[in-house]
């Protein structure tokens, strides 16, 4: 057996290799994209009441600043 047959028998098995692996992975997919769904739903509804949540502190302090301004206009 010459050194270049060996070399393309490894190559071959590297290629075989590669393509098993990588079936695997291709099999595994949908099953993550559906574990991560119900994860992804979560931060969304966390985001979506920490808006909520920021925008009600905003209009709080600028309430504040507000009633500060008209405060400091009145004369003494």
């Amino acid at each position: 057996m010459s050194g270049f047959e060996m070399g393309y028998g490894l190559v071959m098995l590297l290629i075989f290799g590669l393509g098993a692996v990588l079936a695997i992975l291709w099999i595994f997919v949908p099953f993550a994209v559906f574990g991560i769904k119900p994860l992804l739903n979560d931060l969304i509804r966390e985001v979506r009441t920490n808006n909520q949540l920021s925008a009600e502190i905003l209009a709080e302090q600028r309430a504040a600043a507000k009633a500060r301004i008209i405060q400091e206009e009145r004369p003494l």
